[in-house]
């Protein structure tokens, strides 16, 4: 079974159960979805992102992807999660 994957994979991977359904008989759920999964890995384009909490001068020089073993390039990014009820100091 596949144990890990994209969401936009896993999701396509079973919206398009009926391209791959009839091999479920033959070779089992596990089996025809992970067949199938690498499928739609193989023609998918997805990113990987990794959220890491930043502690000051704790930030890695290096991160490998973990799904393929390539270097991810690493960005700082901000997010605000809009909560209404915080009053800004």
């Amino acid at each position: 079974m596949v144990d890990h994957g994209h969401g936009i994979t896993i999701l396509k991977t079973l919206a398009e159960f009926e391209q791959w359904r009839e091999h479920v008989m033959k070779k089992g759920f596990d089996v025809s979805f992970k067949e199938y999964h690498e499928k739609v890995v193989s023609t998918t384009h997805r990113n990987t992102n990794l959220e890491i909490p930043f502690v000051v001068g704790k930030l890695p020089e290096t991160i490998n992807c973990p799904v393929c073993p390539r270097r991810m390039d690493i960005v700082i990014s901000c997010k605000c999660c809009h909560i209404d009820n915080v009053r800004k100091s």
